[in-house]
């Protein structure tokens, strides 16, 4: 036999044997690869969906953090202009920022506080809203300007992440 007669059989062979083995499991290649790409084809859009989902995170508007700076601003404000009541209309009642304004106003009995004057100068570092509730980490310089006896005195200090607690009642920001 020649070569060729001998090739031409032994691809005759190898075609008849995958016609036997694909006879033996007829449909089962073709079904298979059809479940296995499904399979794969479910995978990613499972895939694409999550991560979808995960993009889907609730950012706070804009104007909330806003809000929440503002009223931060004039809390601090407001008890560097000696106008305690209008400082705990930002704070919810008997809140810790509450009960810090009549511990502010304890110091209006110490003599030559008249002529002293106290300034807050809150920094916001950053701000983080959860539902109705949020926390800000802040920055706090504080001014004394004390004036005893004819003596001028000016002190600073500043206090590093201070973190404040504030909750969302009646469409309001208030301090805790």
């Amino acid at each position: 036999m020649t070569r060729l007669k001998i090739s031409l059989i032994k691809i005759l062979r190898i075609e008849i044997y995958n016609k036997k083995v694909y006879n033996n499991y007829k449909g089962k290649f073709y079904f298979g690869r059809d479940k296995m790409e499904k399979k794969i084809l479910l995978s990613v859009f499972v895939v694409f969906l999550v991560l979808a989902l995960v993009g889907c995170v609730i950012v706070p508007d804009v104007s909330q953090k806003e809000e929440i700076k503002e009223v931060i601003n004039n809390y601090w404000s407001a008890l560097s202009n000696r106008q305690y009541s209008l400082a705990k209309s930002y704070c919810i009642p008997n809140g810790n920022f509450y009960n810090n304004v009549d511990l502010v106003i304890i110091y209006q009995d110490i003599p030559y506080y008249d002529l002293s004057k106290a300034t807050w100068i809150p920094y916001i570092n950053w701000v983080c809203i959860i539902d109705n509730k949020a926390v800000a980490n802040i920055d706090i310089t504080v001014n004394y300007a004390i004036c005893f006896e004819g003596i001028y005195t000016d002190v600073s200090g500043m206090m590093k992440d201070y973190s404040i607690d504030l909750i969302k009642i009646a469409g309001d920001w208030k301090l805790k």
